[in-house]
C-alpha cells in the first residue's frame, strides 16, 4: 500500500565521473547529473535550485545556463530528490537503489505556475480594498492575496489543479477593545477553476455587500444536563468560512462576529483523559441566533499500533500519523505520535479521515493497514461515534528490492 501524499518515484540515474568507479570499502560512488527545462516549452530552466539529500545529509546545487547540474560522487543508497523554481511547480522524486545501475543524464521537467487575477467591488461598484482572497484546493493551500486601492488582485504561483476562489472582507474595529463596529462579507466561486500549467485565468471578480455581523449564543452541557464551563470552540461554513473565539459562562455560550450563512459549530473540552465533542449546525441572517443547544459526548477513540513484519525499527516514536477530515475542517483533524514500542491513541470527531504515516524509517513501507481488523483501502477510514474504541493496526515491512 502506498500513500497518494509520499512522493512518486521516478527511475533517477545516476553516471559514474573519472575516478568514480575507485571504491570506498566496498561501497561504490556515482555523480548525479542532468538538466531541468520547462515542460511547456522545453527550454532550460536556468537557476534552478536542485538538492538531493537523507535524513541526516544534503548536498546543494543551481542550474547552469543550460539548465545542468551534477553533484559530487554519492555511495549507493537511496536517496530524495527536489527541483525548485521560482515561478514553477517544484519536483520531487526518490533515488532506489537500483537507479545506480543504469547512467544517463537525468532529464527533469518543471511546470510553470498559474495565475488567476479579478476584481472586488461592493454593490454600487466601489473597489473594496484590503479584501483578501484565497486558492483553495483538497490537497493543500493555494495562497492568498490582498486587493489592492482599485480593487484588483493576482494570484500568482498555483500548481495545475483545481481551485475555489474564496473572498472575504473585514472593515472596522482591529481589537476587542476596538469600540468601532465592523461590516464584513464573503464569497466563494461555486464551480471550480481548472487551472492548467503557466494558465493566466483572469475575470474572476466578486460583489460583495458588506453587513453588520451578528452573535451566535447557546447553551453547552453533557449528555445529563450538566453545564460545561471549559472547552474550545470553532464555527466553520462548507467554503472555509471561521469565526471566534467564543466564550463560556455558566453553561453558556457566544460566538461574536458571525456573518451571514450556513456553519457547524465543533466544541471540545480539555480533559486530556476523557474528552467529550459536541457539534450543532446553525443558520446566520441579519439578526442575533439564540437557543442553539450543544451537547457534549464522550469523544470516539482509536487505539492504535504501529507492527514491524520483518527487520528492526528502534525510532518507532519519530513517525507520525496524521489524519485529515474529509471535509476539510482543520479544527477535526488528528495526530498521533507511537511511543517506542508503536502504541498510540487519538480522539476524532465522527466521520472519515484519510491517513498519512511519515515520515517512513529508511528502507520501509506500508505493507498494509487494518481497522477493526478489515483491511483498510485508498488510505481512508470512517470514524462513528460509538464509544467502543476502533482498532487500527499500521504494518511496516523492509522495502523489496527488485
Amino acid at each position: 500500500m502506498q500513500s497518494p501524499h509520499f512522493w512518486s518515484t521516478l527511475l533517477l540515474v545516476l553516471a559514474a565521473l573519472p575516478g568514480a568507479a575507485q571504491q570506498t570499502g566496498s561501497v561504490p560512488t556515482a555523480a548525479l547529473f542532468g538538466r531541468v527545462v520547462n515542460a511547456l516549452t522545453h527550454e532550460p530552466v536556468r537557476r534552478a535550485s536542485v538538492k538531493i539529500y537523507t535524513s541526516k545529509d544534503q548536498w546543494d546545487e543551481i542550474t547552469d545556463g543550460d539548465g545542468r547540474f551534477k553533484f559530487p560522487p554519492l555511495k549507493r543508497a537511496e536517496y530524495g530528490f527536489m527541483a525548485h523554481r521560482d515561478g514553477f511547480t517544484d519536483r520531487t522524486y526518490k533515488v532506489e537503489l537500483s537507479d545506480f545501475d543504469d547512467p544517463k543524464e537525468l532529464p527533469i521537467e518543471l511546470f510553470p505556475q498559474g495565475v488567476i487575477t479579478g476584481k472586488v467591488v461592493d454593490g454600487s461598484g466601489q473597489p473594496l480594498q484590503r479584501a483578501e482572497v484565497q486558492a483553495l484546493r483538497a490537497d493543500q493551500a493555494g495562497g492568498s492575496e490582498w486587493t489592492n486601492d482599485l480593487g484588483e488582485y493576482r494570484l500568482s504561483g498555483l500548481d495545475p489543479g483545481s481551485y475555489r476562489i474564496r473572498v472575504t472582507y473585514r472593515e472596522g474595529r482591529e481589537s476587542e477593545f476596538d469600540p468601532t463596529p465592523i461590516t464584513t462579507a464573503s464569497a466563494t466561486k461555486p464551480t471550480e477553476l481548472a487551472v492548467k500549467p503557466g494558465a493566466l485565468i483572469s475575470g474572476i471578480d466578486f460583489v460583495l455587500n458588506p453587513v453588520r455581523p451578528v452573535s451566535v449564543r447557546g447553551t453547552i452541557h453533557t449528555e445529563t444536563g450538566q453545564p460545561v464551563d471549559r472547552a474550545s470552540f470553532s464555527l466553520a461554513g462548507p467554503n472555509g468560512e471561521s469565526s471566534g473565539p467564543g466564550n463560556i459562562d455558566a453553561g453558556k455560550f457566544e460566538i461574536p462576529d458571525v456573518s451571514p450563512g450556513s456553519y457547524t459549530i465543533f466544541a471540545k473540552t480539555f480533559d486530556k483523559t476523557a474528552p467529550l465533542f459536541g457539534t450543532a449546525t446553525v443558520e446566520v441572517h441579519g439578526e442575533d441566533v439564540s437557543g442553539v443547544d450543544l451537547t457534549m459526548h464522550p469523544i470516539p477513540k482509536v487505539e492504535g499500533r504501529i507492527q514491524v513484519e520483518s527487520g528492526n525499527i528502534e525510532n518507532l516514536d519519530s513517525i507520525h500519523i496524521l489524519f485529515r477530515p474529509a471535509d476539510h475542517i482543520l479544527w477535526s483533524t488528528g495526530l498521533a505520535q507511537p511511543d517506542r514500542a508503536g502504541a498510540f491513541m487519538v480522539g476524532l470527531n465522527p466521520g472519515e479521515y484519510t491517513l498519512t504515516v511519515q515520515p517512513l524509517p529508511e528502507g520501509f513501507v506500508v505493507e498494509r493497514v487494518t481497522l477493526d481488523e478489515a483491511p483498510v483501502t485508498n488510505w481512508k477510514i470512517k470514524v462513528d461515534s460509538s464509544a467502543e474504541p476502533k482498532k487500527l493496526v499500521i504494518v511496516l515491512a523492509p522495502k523489496k528490492q527488485p
